[in-house]
């Protein structure tokens, strides 16, 4: 369990990296981070993660995210573009940032999300927070982000908190 997912057939004498938390991953099966739960049912594997539910019917072989459709996300801040309330963007625990535009929601940014910020006159301008101040910012409506914090040589609070400035 833990980040990681490990699997022995030996009793615990030996183990094997059986999914891995990050995505994409070739090679390896991917599972969301911070495994919380694991339970058979019948002979399928469940597995509860701080990113959805995932489901096994081969002993773990491989898995299926089933998390579609839960709204599970704990938001830690979120920023609104004034002119447009259905433009926000989230920073979601161990879920990273998330846009919605409309009643559409896109995972644009990954690690913990944390705080983000819309520019107030340009939609398509915004940043977005990692954990301990891993600031990037998007001017392509979030399709790509690039590191902001030039300059910045040590690490901030696990939700560091900036503004904007009006000029």
């Amino acid at each position: 369990g833990a980040v990681n997912l490990w699997e022995s057939t030996n009793g615990g004498l030996s183990w094997n990296l059986n999914a891995y938390w990050t995505w994409p991953q070739s090679g390896t099966n991917y599972i969301h981070a911070d495994l919380h739960n694991l339970d058979y049912n019948g002979s399928t594997l469940w597995c509860g993660s701080d990113g959805g539910v995932f489901r096994s019917t081969n002993e773990g072989s491989s898995f299926t995210d089933v998390s579609e459709g839960l709204s599970i996300s704990q938001f830690y801040r979120l920023g609104v573009y004034a002119a447009n309330s259905s433009r926000v963007s989230c920073g979601a625990q161990d879920c990273g940032t998330n846009l919605m535009t409309g009643s559409d929601w896109t995972h644009v940014l990954g690690a913990d999300g944390m705080e983000t910020i819309i520019h107030p006159t340009d939609q398509n301008i915004m940043w977005a927070c990692t954990q301990y101040g891993g600031l990037n910012k998007s001017t392509n409506g979030g399709s790509d982000f690039s590191w902001a914090a030039s300059g910045i040589n040590e690490d901030g609070a696990w939700t560091t908190p900036y503004i904007l400035s009006p000029d």
